[in-house]
């Protein structure tokens, strides 16, 4: 799609021949006089135009056994084409696990990720948005890990690709309460103890959120109103906890470790 929407893009005048392996009397041409930008502008000469408007695009259809098809989702479920999506990126530039998994799972759960992804508190935390969806990944893995960690055994990104399969299509009765915790967790983190309480150096740490995400909603489910010298005082226990150190030392996403260290913040936290 990327390499059609280019070439129509140029045949439209969207853009000029340049950059490495153009040949140097076709770099600053546009496809044809009648798009170029203006009379002074370089474009193909006829040869060169016919060239590239008479070449033959070669295209396999690929028709999935309806037989594959999700019961309910139908077609645009079919596994052949999740299969043949993900074997398409394997090579070249590939998609960040994330970038797959909103192109195969989207649904209400896919928007409302997005939707969170914009909180005022959320973007202080974070930073600017990621250009591979990091930032929304680590969305997605606090809700599945709120409402699904019992549950959870590693790889993470196995995980979370079945949390979002399963929870696609989330009904906005589950979906409230998720962004209401969500929105209140990120604004008590960044009120109290600011990006730095999510960070290990200058960049945010998996093992980390998990911990202070998941301590802070604790806390919030049990008490009414919130004291910044307590949050610190109970960040500081946890911080020096032995079995939170070891949950956050290596293999993060462990089972044990990762039940460890969730298990640690929210009875620490939510005491």
């Amino acid at each position: 799609q990327q390499r059609l929407r280019t070439l129509q893009d140029f045949l439209e005048g969207k853009f000029y021949l340049t950059g490495q392996g153009i040949h140097e009397e076709l770099k600053g041409c546009y496809y044809s006089r009648n798009v170029a930008k203006n009379k002074r502008s370089k474009v193909l000469s006829d040869k060169d135009n016919r060239a590239l408007v008479d070449r033959i695009l070669h295209s396999i259809v690929i028709k999935p056994d309806p037989t594959h098809d999700d019961p309910e989702r139908g077609h645009e479920y079919n596994q052949a084409v999740i299969q043949i999506f993900r074997r398409l990126n394997t090579g070249g530039t590939q998609l960040s696990a994330h970038e797959i998994r909103t192109s195969i799972f989207y649904g209400s759960l896919d928007s409302f990720i997005r939707e969170l992804n914009e909180k005022p508190a959320w973007r202080e935390l974070f930073g600017p948005p990621h250009s591979r969806l990091k930032d929304m990944e680590l969305i997605l893995r606090f809700i599945a890990l709120r409402e699904d960690g019992a549950n959870y055994t590693s790889p993470m990104p196995r995980f979370l690709n079945k949390f979002m399969e399963e929870n696609r299509n989330m009904l906005e009765e589950r979906l409230k309460p998720i962004g209401e915790a969500f929105g209140k967790t990120t604004d008590l983190i960044e009120k109290t103890i600011g990006k730095t309480g999510l960070r290990s150096g200058t960049s945010i740490k998996a093992a980390r959120f998990d911990a202070v995400m998941s301590g802070f909603d604790a806390y919030l489910r049990t008490h009414t109103e919130s004291s910044r010298e307590d949050i610190l005082a109970r960040l500081e226990k946890l911080n020096t906890d032995k079995s939170y150190m070891w949950s956050i030392e290596e293999a993060v996403n462990d089972s044990n470790r990762l039940k460890t260290r969730m298990d640690r913040a929210r009875a620490i936290f939510g005491a």
